[in-house]
């Protein structure tokens, strides 16, 4: 079973290959470990880490990247992305501050992966 996906852990952007071949895992396409380590996150099929964009108010951009802190249940995913993305942020905006606190009841915290002055 192979999944390919977009990985965007840094500004490399890196479509990345997960190859399933009964226990064994290949991750090809990755530039960086931070690649490598977010493919391996996302290849769990019980959660993962969710990156999504939020809607940016007063900023230089329409939208601003945002990610889970912690996984998210399969189950949970598409309403997670949902709610993100109906999501309005006012700029500036720090990287790292908490955009959306426990989301879902899920006691991940949503985060904001870059600066908007």
């Amino acid at each position: 079973m192979n999944d390919l996906f977009n990985c965007n852990g840094c500004k490399n952007n890196c479509s990345i290959e997960i190859i399933k071949d009964g226990n064994r895992i290949t991750y090809n396409g990755y530039k960086c470990s931070k690649g490598l380590s977010y493919a391996k996150l996302n290849s769990s099929e019980e959660s993962k880490i969710v990156t999504a964009r939020a809607i940016l108010t007063n900023g230089k951009m329409s939208k601003i990247p945002v990610r889970t802190t912690t996984e998210i249940p399969c189950n949970l995913i598409a309403d997670v992305i949902q709610t993100i993305e109906n999501t309005k942020v006012q700029a500036p905006i720090e990287k790292g501050t908490v955009i959306i606190k426990n989301i879902l009841g899920t006691g991940a915290d949503v985060v904001a992966q870059r600066r908007v002055v």
